[in-house]
């Protein structure tokens, strides 16, 4: 599973929120942390991301591409990421609880759902 770290780091760059030079400065960063396991999920989407970067710094791709790219690895490397929240919330004598269930779509997009239980 990708950390989430990362994982924002790279839909940040996918959904043009940050360039690719501002993706390899933070990386570069943070690469032994992303490298400590050469068999994990961030170290292939580390790698993906360099390979990425060096076909577009010799012509290959363009930035653009490179996002489709990454967008591309982000769908290759989910996971079942799920996010729990939770709400509780005092109306008269009993509580009532509100989960939100989150699972991260790659884009801008999020599919969110409500599950109240009482």
């Amino acid at each position: 599973m990708i950390s989430l770290e990362l994982r924002n780091k790279v839909y940040q760059f996918v959904d043009g929120a940050i360039s690719a030079t501002q993706l390899e400065e933070w990386m570069v960063a943070r690469l032994r942390l992303f490298l400590e396991s050469v068999e994990s999920a961030d170290a292939d989407v580390v790698a993906a991301i360099e390979l990425g970067l060096a076909e577009m710094s010799d012509g290959i791709r363009t930035e653009a591409q490179l996002r489709q790219f990454m967008k591309q690895v982000l769908r290759e490397h989910a996971a079942a990421s799920v996010f729990l929240g939770a709400d509780t919330r005092d109306e008269t004598t009993s509580a009532n609880r509100t989960s939100a269930l989150v699972l991260p779509v790659v884009g801008t997009t999020r599919v969110v759902w409500r599950v109240m239980s009482a």
